[in-house]
């Protein structure tokens, strides 16, 4: 099993660290968009100032929830999550927490343009449903593509690589917002989590490929082990049938010249017995 996965990386070094880079890009997309909210503080509270006073509560409490709801499925999901990537496989896994992200981010930007508290808390709490468990389906495409050192060093580079989407979003997300609006700096993080499913999408695409590149070489493999079992079991039984062949014509030959040597034996008896007759007439 662990050589079929060393020639397997050996014959796909390219390929691994395209993935790697797609998955980077990925997980730079997530976390752009979870830190939108504190990147946005002053502009979300100018932005929301009717829609916070209509709803009874302050600012602080709302802007507090968006991060509280987010952390709700997070309590339970941990449990499943796991399972989920064994099930579903790290890179189909990685594909569908984006697309909870994408999907979060979508209701998020669509409560913000219309100043609806409730629709992006909503749009966080589907954020959280992928926010958290990218990470792990992430983690565990690392562990499959790269062994050894290499291993931690794919940690590494995914960790530092997303941590930029983080920066990116504290200098460019205000930027647009004061140039634009904050709806529209909102909305750019629905782009960045587009380009996470995209590169999600890549990165399912890759590995289905070379799974059933490498499927089809094994099944072919398998044929041709099969077919070697399959002449050995032959030749047995013929090299076995061609024995008791052999057996049983020497057996027969032997009766055959037991029987000669017998009615010899009696001709001969025969011979005496009339010699000794015509003697004594």
């Amino acid at each position: 099993m662990l050589g079929s996965v060393e020639r397997s990386l050996q014959g796909n070094q390219e390929l691994r660290w395209s993935i790697l880079c797609m998955s980077c890009i990925a997980m730079t997309g997530v976390y752009f968009s979870f830190d939108i909210p504190a990147a946005l503080h002053q502009q979300l509270k100018d932005y929301m100032s009717t829609a916070t006073a209509n709803s009874g509560s302050s600012f602080s409490v709302k802007f507090n929830l968006l991060y509280s709801v987010y952390s709700i499925p997070n309590i339970i999901l941990p449990f499943f999550g796991g399972a989920i990537v064994d099930s579903l496989g790290a890179h189909m896994a990685v594909l569908l927490f984006s697309m909870f992200t994408l999907m979060g981010q979508i209701l998020f930007a669509i409560g913000a343009s219309r100043k609806s508290w409730t629709i992006m808390l909503i749009g966080r709490i589907v954020y959280g449903f992928g926010g958290e468990s990218i990470s792990v389906a992430t983690s565990t495409l690392n562990n499959t593509w790269f062994q050894g050192k290499e291993l931690a060093l794919s940690f590494g580079v995914t960790l530092a690589v997303s941590r930029l989407g983080s920066v990116a979003n504290n200098w460019l997300s205000p930027l647009v917002a004061n140039e634009h609006g904050t709806d529209v700096a909102i909305w750019l993080g629905v782009g960045m989590n587009c380009l996470s499913v995209l590169m999600a999408a890549g990165i399912c695409w890759l590995t289905v490929r070379v799974d059933s590149r490498e499927g089809s070489g094994a099944e072919e493999q398998e044929r041709i082990e099969n077919h070697m079992l399959t002449d050995a079991l032959l030749t047995v039984m013929i090299c076995n049938w061609r024995m008791k062949f052999i057996v049983m014509m020497s057996k027969l030959i032997s009766r055959s010249r037991k029987k000669l040597d017998m009615e010899k034996m009696c001709c001969r008896k025969m011979e005496i017995i009339v010699a000794d007759m015509v003697n004594v007439t």
